[in-house]
């Protein structure tokens, strides 16, 4: 009898990070967001290099909760 069973896991999140490598994952897309600032951060005061940094912050976050979301069910199959 072939009968697939699944199970909703509390740590699915976690599980999720590791196999993705989200330290990795993180990295890249601060890199990539850092980038495209880069020169607009070069010529700018202090307060707009302040402002930018939180900018690429805030999209790095997004990106992050697309890739990893938090409130997300994580269904892990049952052997």
């Amino acid at each position: 009898m072939n009968q697939h069973e699944s199970k909703i896991v509390a740590d699915g999140a976690q599980r999720l990070r590791e196999a993705k490598d989200y330290s990795l994952v993180k990295r890249r897309i601060l890199g990539e967001v850092r980038r495209r600032y880069d020169v607009e951060k070069r010529k700018a005061s202090l307060w707009r290099r302040l402002w930018l940094e939180f900018k690429v912050r805030r999209e790095v976050s997004a990106e992050l909760k697309k890739a990893f979301p938090p409130a997300a069910l994580h269904v892990v199959p049952t052997k």
